[in-house]
């Protein structure tokens, strides 16, 4: 099957499209890795697996923490963090009915409040201070399809 694979460029830092390839080539990624808007100016890591933010600290803290935010958003960002597994296990771990309550917010909410005890329970399971917390949604936020 021919298909259209992103090539890790070492000297840019960033992935770019290639041609039509019918294997994958080596240092390449078969998703397109644009999932954030060039606003964000963030690539992914050589090996897929994180985005390296290339702003500058005074630009990043120009940016307003958003008071709400699309919970999909907030979980692409956590599943790039690679903690979504132990946020499950985490709502999972809860007595009820806040067991049930917690589990269907993250399984079927549409949207998730900054200062919600959602998010408080989970920046207390996951270790997190309240700037990464801002940064999660900040990030999540500029997600853009």
């Amino acid at each position: 099957m021919i298909k259209q694979y992103y090539l890790y460029d070492s000297e840019t830092k960033k992935y770019l499209s290639t041609n039509d390839y019918a294997e994958q080539p080596e240092n390449s990624v078969d998703f397109p890795p644009t999932i954030l808007n060039p606003e964000q100016n963030a690539v992914l890591n050589e090996d897929a697996t994180a985005w390296i933010d290339c702003r500058t600290e005074e630009e990043i803290n120009k940016i307003e923490c958003p008071l709400e935010v699309a919970l999909w958003k907030v979980r692409v960002v956590l599943k790039m963090m690679q903690l979504e597994d132990t946020i499950a296990n985490a709502l999972n771990n809860l007595e009820e009915p806040t067991k049930t309550a917690g589990l269907y917010i993250w399984n079927y909410g549409t949207a998730i409040d900054r200062d919600s005890q959602t998010i408080a329970y989970l920046q207390s399971v996951l270790g997190l201070t309240d700037e990464q917390i801002d940064n999660i949604f900040i990030q999540a936020n500029l997600i853009k399809l």
